[in-house]
């Protein structure tokens, strides 16, 4: 029975997994239910890596197996602690040697995987960009619903990775998720949410206050949008870009697709969101 339960583990892996790297960034503390999250990903075959401030990483270190592997990297602290920018995240892999071709999956640690049919090399035959939500647990495992105001998971192939250059935004940080796949889709690539609950994640409370979440919204619609809300607008003129955000990207148009969209229509969709944007916060900050 082992025997065969192993063969078809190979079967399926061999079936939706292709081969790449899954990165993540590992919080100091809770370190073996992070590491548990990890086997998930690592049963997919994938080489896992977790890149984190070297000050962080030594004291995490020796707590680490071997299949994970370190990458140390150097940035300033915001709001007093060491969060990961999405921006370290290119040259970590670059550090790691991977073909332009290669895929790389990204979640934050505390994600699981549940279905190995989200890594399936199909998905990237026409989009560049795949994104998804989690499904939430309880403490017994039990699902307790779908998230639909984040995302969790990224994939795409290492020859993208520089796009992320330029995201100033935090892992585990509010916005970055939104930011992401609008830099994608404003550098002309087709991205594709997946709807299916493929990614668990058990619930906690939030890491991050109000404050941050504020400044990181003000930031986003300045960077992606050129559009500058007032400090005096700032409580109410943010929820406003983030349900327009949401909107858009858990829009029909974003699914995944079989046969999806071509590569010039990215364009399209980001200029519908600019336009949306922009009318809304004159709309607002006019009134």
């Amino acid at each position: 029975m082992r025997n065969l339960v192993s063969s078809l583990l190979r079967h399926v892996r061999a079936r939706h997994a292709a081969p790449g790297v899954h990165v993540t960034s590992l919080a100091p503390r809770n370190l073996d239910a992070q590491i548990d999250c990890l086997r998930s990903w690592k049963l997919a075959s994938r080489r896992i890596c977790t890149v984190n401030h070297a000050r962080e990483l030594s004291a995490i270190a020796p707590s680490l197996p071997g299949w994970i592997e370190a990458v140390p990297v150097e940035f300033e602290p915001r709001f007093g602690k060491y969060h990961l920018p999405y921006r370290e995240i290119s040259p970590a892999l670059a550090q790691m040697k991977l073909t332009p071709t290669e895929l790389v999956s990204f979640a934050n640690s505390d994600i699981a995987l549940r279905d190995l049919r989200l890594l399936a090399p199909r998905k990237h035959v026409r989009h560049d960009l795949i994104f998804a939500s989690r499904m939430n647990v309880d403490e017994a495992g039990n699902d307790t619903g779908m998230y639909r105001s984040g995302f969790d998971f990224f994939s795409f192939k290492a020859s993208d990775a520089s796009l992320l250059e330029g995201m100033h935004y935090h892992v585990g940080q509010p916005w970055g998720d939104f930011v992401l796949p609008v830099m994608f889709l404003r550098a002309g690539k087709a991205v594709g949410r997946v709807d299916a609950p493929a990614i668990t994640h058990r619930m906690h409370d939030i890491n991050w206050s109000q404050d941050v979440w504020a400044t990181f919204g003000v930031e986003c619609a300045r960077d992606l949008f050129g559009v500058r809300i007032p400090d005096e607008h700032v409580k109410k003129a943010v929820p406003i870009l983030a349900a327009e955000m949401k909107a858009f990207l858990n829009s029909d148009e974003l699914g995944y697709r079989r046969n999806p969209r071509q590569n010039a229509d990215a364009q399209a969709e980001f200029d519908r969101l600019q336009v949306t944007i922009e009318r809304r916060m004159a709309e607002f900050l006019n009134a």
